[in-house]
């Protein structure tokens, strides 16, 4: 009788050892859900798709970049030098039209990276590049390997990704997941938190070029984002030029894309 009571005393002990650790985990790897994280991903469900056919004839000016060349419908705008040694090659331009400044980027990315932006953010960047101020978030996000959860939801570019951020944009944890989910599904919720911008509209790029527009409109003002994938290099034009406000005219500027 003695040994049964102490092998029932055993098994409690382990049990409740093994509860108090879940519990533990559980509660180090629980994010609070943002306020405004709804609302941030908001633009990336309202998303629809568009399909852009390359130009054959290239008879018009074009602009030239290290990667890929563009129709140049910016003569009026001047170029601006960026740095040499950044990870992704800018090609900033720049012009003023009464005391309002717009801009325009070029650019391709480069370096040791797979080369899409919210990808390489997420794996390569740690916490304090965004600048959380809290060192235990920092801590925990920068101990995540982020590969592994692209790999187990089956991530394999940033159109998957801000997909995914779309319909999964805060992940709940519960006390029956693995510490490693639990850990990847935290820095997750923390990469969509801090790293994701207000997104007013997700637009997906098909035919004979794969990519993205994203858009942000604070009243007359929009922020265009357009992003080129091909052959796991990733191409972007970022601006605030109005005339970006056009779809069609997107669509017929991209279509002069030649990629090198």
């Amino acid at each position: 009788m003695k040994k049964i009571i102490i092998t029932i005393l055993a098994i409690v002990l382990v049990v409740g050892a093994f509860i108090g650790y879940r519990a533990y985990i559980f509660k180090k790897y629980m994010y609070e859900k943002p306020d405004n994280v709804e609302d941030i991903v908001k633009g990336l469900k309202e998303r629809h798709k568009i399909k852009i056919n390359k130009q054959e004839k290239q008879e018009e000016e074009f602009l030239a970049f290290d990667g890929y060349t563009i129709r140049n419908d910016f003569k009026d705008y001047e170029r601006v030098i960026s740095d040499p040694n950044s990870a992704v090659q800018y090609y900033n331009y720049e012009k003023e039209v009464e005391g309002k400044k717009y801009t325009i980027n070029f650019g391709m990315e480069k370096g040791e990276f797979d080369h899409y932006q919210y990808i390489d953010m997420f794996k390569m960047h740690d916490a304090t590049f965004y600048g959380t101020g809290n060192s235990s978030i920092e801590k925990k996000y920068n101990s995540v390997d982020k590969s592994k959860f692209l790999k187990r939801n089956n991530i394999k570019n940033d159109i998957d990704f801000l997909k995914f951020i779309a319909d999964n944009y805060y992940i709940q944890n519960d006390k029956f997941m693995s510490r490693s989910t639990m850990r990847e599904n935290y820095a997750f919720n923390v990469f969509v938190d801090i790293a994701i911008p207000k997104v007013d509209e997700f637009v997906i790029i098909d035919g004979d070029y794969q990519g993205y527009i994203l858009k942000n409109i604070n009243g007359k003002n929009q922020i265009t984002q357009i992003t080129i994938i091909n052959d796991g290099k990733a191409y972007g034009i970022f601006t605030n030029d109005p005339k970006f406000k056009n779809e069609d005219y997107i669509i017929d500027l991209v279509s002069t894309i030649n990629i090198l």
